[in-house]
């Protein structure tokens, strides 16, 4: 969430805001351990795809 608060970029906003959802989602779920890691690689590339928008897109104006 202290991503999505910080990003100047509304795209990665809104990935970051979806990864710590889903994160909040699965924090105390009981599930096998292959769907825990399937969801870590998940928040993972969500993760890494909003820091690529950050890298490569001008910020918005605000």
């Amino acid at each position: 969430m202290a991503r999505a608060q910080r990003s100047r970029h509304g795209r990665a906003r809104a990935i970051f805001w979806l990864a710590a959802q889903m994160s909040g989602d699965w924090t105390f779920a009981r599930a096998a351990t292959e769907d825990l890691e399937d969801v870590l690689k998940t928040l993972s590339y969500l993760f890494l795809a909003a820091g690529a928008i950050e890298r490569v897109e001008a910020p918005d104006e605000r």
